[in-house]
Formats: structure tokens, sequence, C-alpha cells
């Protein structure tokens, strides 16, 4: 997973600083803001999760077939 890639949790990273400093240091924003941020962020982490499984899937397999291939 990189940055060109499908790996979109890493908007909740570079979020954080901009989250923390309203709800810690401004107090713009309260606690029902914080579990609104962070909820979609964990979602953005199983998506990215779930993309990873599903490309190591689709590698392996290729990679079995190659090797039978060369095997037989």
């Amino acid at each position: 997973m990189t940055f060109e890639g499908r790996n979109w949790d890493t908007l909740s990273g570079l979020s954080a600083p901009l989250v923390y400093y309203a709800v810690f240091r401004w107090k713009k924003l309260g606690r029902t803001a914080l579990l609104g941020w962070n909820i979609p962020c964990l979602g953005l982490l199983r998506w990215s999760n779930y993309t990873a499984q599903k490309q190591d899937v689709y590698f392996l397999s290729h990679e079995r077939k190659k090797q039978q291939v060369h095997a037989g």
C-alpha cells in the first residue's frame, strides 16, 4: 500500500493534528464531533485493510499458478 494506491486511511492520519487542535486546544469541537470524525476514520482503515487483503489474495493466487506452470 502506498500513497499512490487506494490507501485512503492516510487521510485520517493527516487530519488528526487538525482535529486534535480543534478539540483539545481551541475547544471549537466537542466529544460528539470527535466521535463523528473517529468512526469514519475507522471505516477508512477497515476499507484499506480489506483492499490490501484482496490484493494479497489476488497476487498469491497468480503466483501459485505461475509456480504450477513452471513445475508441471
